[in-house]
């Protein structure tokens, strides 16, 4: 009688146990999800970055190269 007590309370402490665990396992989940879009915020925000770098090295590149220009032709008559 006293095994068969012990068995049963060893299976109910293992069914505890697991159902902490599962508790766990969903409360996980919903933290990932709630930071999932925080995440993907993050990627628009570093895509967004990016497309600007891109923007402001090109106008500066194609500013650069007027100037340049612009020097050639101030240059060129004087000589």
């Amino acid at each position: 009688m006293d095994k068969m007590k012990e068995g049963f309370q060893r299976r109910a402490r293992r069914m505890q146990e697991n159902l902490q665990q599962s508790v766990g396992l969903s409360e996980k989940r919903d933290e990932l999800a709630s930071v999932s879009h925080i995440e993907q915020r993050n990627q628009k925000l570093v895509a967004a970055a990016k497309n600007t770098r891109q923007n402001l090295q090109g106008l500066i590149k194609s500013v650069n190269r007027e100037e340049s220009m612009e020097k050639r032709r101030v240059v060129a008559p004087i000589a």
